[in-house]
């Protein structure tokens, strides 16, 4: 907001806003402190200091510690005081990690578009009934005043949502996603604890010493930001007759996976169960549902052996979670698990060290696809590597595909010549996965 904007604003305020306004004078300039210009531009002052004055009532509700206070809204000049094309969001919420992201992807997937986001940070400072005395811009002063709370405010304008029905469902979702947020935030110390105890506990295994200390190093790695954690839970091993499956136990949930466990038990295909009884302490993958805080992606799947007394595998401990930017940049041979796939490649490829094809293949390990490198086995990555450092040699069509162990997913990489790649063949392509993998 330009200084001529501002001015604007707080003249309007001063001339129409009543006694309530000479309140909010700190609330509206922290209020919009940051926003586009052009949007500002674009509402006027009444506009502006009506949207600002509804998002000041829903923060002067009392409401429960740790709970979202959130509407979700068609604006009428009768209630509201303003109109706007589009259906508006407005959340509180304690200050926290993930909160913006969290909330734009529950917008977006129902097919919405963000036209419009402010998201202030406020220092609040209530009464003993919960009411506003003050709420202004968060300052080093302010931030460390145990009087004050810092909050959120979130105000999304989306895509014009015109059902009543529709809007409740968007609520309910948002609802369950600062829930999942909460969840995640408040136990992410008790998954770290969880992830040092399980490779504290892992030193009595049957494992092998090199692969245990890779399984060990791995962990350590991934506390190191390279992993953010939402979600942890512990599973036994059940054998009966011809099927292994394994049960969840109910009161080990954190983050995400607090609370009611939807598949209490899982049945191991025969491969699953030989990767349980492999020589590996951490097992990679990915899970089949999409992450619902930070970011759109699949969640990432760690699941860490847990042993009997004799060394025996007797369940497993679940994280769910996405590796972090750092996890995608970092060298592949800095990576526990992943440094010593790519080590054997290099070893069994029989190039010669610093020679045109050993830097070549050097090239493809580094860019190969990450979320692939973390999952993969090794005999596959050094097949499809030298393969595909052989086209090199050959410019053709070839296709890499590999199966999740567990059944979930098969991955395929398609490699064509460059000059035959188009738009077309893209579709194509797509469309003939499609058909062939169902």
């Amino acid at each position: 907001m330009t200084p001529s904007h501002l001015a604007e604003l707080l003249s309007y305020m001063q001339q129409h806003g009543g006694t309530e306004a000479k309140r909010q004078i700190s609330f509206v300039t922290a209020y919009f402190e940051n926003t586009d210009p052009d949007e500002i531009a674009a509402r006027g002052p009444a506009t502006l200091y009506a949207i600002a004055n509804a998002h000041w009532r829903l923060l002067d509700t009392p409401h429960a510690a740790q709970k979202a206070r959130l509407r979700v809204f068609n604006p009428t000049l009768a209630e509201d005081g303003f109109v706007s094309e589009h259906s508006v969001v407005q959340i509180v919420h304690d200050d926290m990690p993930f909160l913006v992201d969290s909330v734009i992807m529950a917008v977006n997937r129902g097919s919405r578009t963000a036209h419009w986001i402010v998201h202030p940070l406020m220092s609040v400072l209530r009464d003993e009934a919960g009411k506003i005395i003050n709420a202004d811009h968060v300052t080093k002063a302010t931030a460390g005043d145990h009087k004050s709370q810092i909050e959120s405010l979130i105000l999304v304008e989306c895509d014009r949502i015109p059902g009543a029905a529709e809007r409740l469902g968007l609520e309910q979702e948002l609802s369950r996603v600062l829930g999942d947020v909460r969840a995640a935030v408040h136990d992410w110390r008790a998954m770290l604890e969880r992830v040092q105890a399980v490779g504290d506990a892992a030193k009595s295994s049957a494992l092998s010493p090199d692969s245990l200390q890779e399984g060990v190093d791995f962990l350590h790695w991934l506390q190191n930001r390279n992993f953010t954690f939402l979600g942890a839970r512990d599973y036994d091993l059940k054998r009966e007759a011809d099927l292994v499956s394994l049960v969840a136990r109910a009161d080990s949930g954190l983050g995400i996976l607090r609370g009611l466990v939807r598949t209490p038990e899982t049945c191991l295909s025969a491969d699953a169960l030989g990767l349980l009884e492999s020589d590996d302490l951490v097992l990679l993958t990915k899970a089949m549902t999409r992450a619902t805080v930070h970011r759109p992606a699949w969640l990432d799947y760690i699941g860490v052996k847990r042993f009997d007394e004799s060394g025996k595998v007797n369940g497993e401990t679940r994280f769910l979670g996405l590796y972090t930017s750092t996890a995608y940049s970092a060298q592949v041979g800095e990576i526990p698990k992943v440094r010593r796939r790519v080590a054997h490649v290099f070893n069994n490829a029989g190039v010669v060290p610093d020679s045109h094809a050993a830097k070549s293949l050097q090239s493809i390990l580094d860019v190969y696809p990450r979320d692939e490198l973390f999952q993969i086995d090794t005999a596959t990555l050094a097949e499809h590597a030298m393969g595909i450092l052989r086209l090199q040699e050959r410019q053709r069509t070839r296709i890499f595909l590999r199966r999740d162990p567990f059944g979930r997913f098969t991955s395929v990489q398609v490699f064509v010549p460059r000059d035959r790649f188009n738009t077309e063949l893209r579709v194509r392509i797509g469309a003939e996965l499609m058909a062939t993998l169902d």
